[in-house]
């Protein structure tokens, strides 16, 4: 009988640390309002919660990605329009003064303008935003564009990961800026580029050349009409990173949605717990009370 009364003294005692811990755990739920506090004692509940956070933190980090990348389209888009409406002035002017009815001082006036609006283009092409020559390809130490408007970068395009890959198993990636040269280049290589035409132009201005204005107006369409396609590519791959961030933007949600649910307290069941719990603590509080009012001799 002695021996019953002292191993029921020890169980009572550990049933009232295991209630005073569990009413402790309860209390803390409802400060927090977060249901796992022991990712160690509820396994699923711990690694839906590390999946969906290390979800999220990819997402966020591609989200910077993606804001760098939209940051350089938006940019190349607004110059890029820039430089459509100086080359189209260019080309608007070789039309008119390209008319045998201009005298040598109307084209030489002419000649003057477009040389200006050439710098102006020139400018415009070495465009650098954050440390980056947007038309440069992936070559960063110098300008795309001497003074003489030669192409000093590459044909490389800057592109941003997206952390995973195709059926194929390529890597997916979204485009940040168009190739290389782009939009002032002949793609054939064979010709001169935009700068080249336009020095063309003023040169024949001033020589009062009516023909020779002529010829280059077929050149200044070609080269208006590759500022316009690579402005085109720009919106093409603004669609595709804002297809990526509404994507993105609904996996967040339902990683916050699956995190919420695998971790997040129900306020109304845990309030319910917490009486119970009292309860049933209360009870062992009564319990251990009258034991300790037996006689030592009982137990020993």
């Amino acid at each position: 009988m002695r021996i019953a009364s002292s191993t029921f003294f020890s169980n009572t005692n550990l049933v009232l640390q295991q209630r005073q811990l569990e009413l402790a755990r309860v209390q803390e739920e409802i400060a927090t309002g977060r249901k796992v506090l022991n990712l160690g004692k509820d396994p699923v509940a711990a690694r839906n919660m590390l999946q969906q956070q290390g979800r999220l933190r990819h997402l966020d980090s591609r989200r910077s990605s993606m804001q760098t990348a939209d940051m350089l389209l938006s940019t190349s888009d607004g110059v890029l329009h820039s430089i459509q409406e100086a080359v189209k002035t260019v080309y608007e002017k070789a039309v008119q003064l390209g008319n045998d009815s201009y005298s040598l001082q109307d084209r030489q006036f002419g000649a003057n303008l477009v040389a200006e609006i050439r710098e102006h283009i020139l400018d415009l092409a070495n465009t650098e935003v954050n440390g980056r020559f947007i038309f440069g390809g992936l070559d960063n130490n110098n300008a795309p564009y001497d003074a003489l408007g030669a192409f000093n970068g590459d044909n490389g395009q800057v592109v941003v990961s997206l952390g995973s890959v195709d059926p194929a198993g390529n890597l997916k990636v979204v485009e940040a800026t168009v190739e290389g040269g782009q939009p002032f280049e002949d793609p054939a290589g064979v010709g001169p580029n935009l700068f080249g035409i336009i020095d063309n132009l003023v040169a024949e201005l001033n020589a009062n050349d009516g023909p020779g204005i002529q010829a280059l107006i077929g050149d200044l369409r070609d080269g208006l009409d590759r500022v316009l396609s690579a402005r085109q590519s720009v919106g093409t791959f603004q669609v595709k990173i804002q297809g990526v961030q509404d994507a993105d933007d609904l996996s967040e949600a339902a990683s916050q949605a699956l995190l919420s649910q695998a971790g997040d307290t129900d306020p109304l069941e845990a309030v319910q717990r917490l009486r119970e719990t009292q309860t049933s603590f209360q009870a062992a509080m009564v319990l251990a009370s009258r034991l300790e009012g037996l006689n030592l001799v009982n137990f020993i």
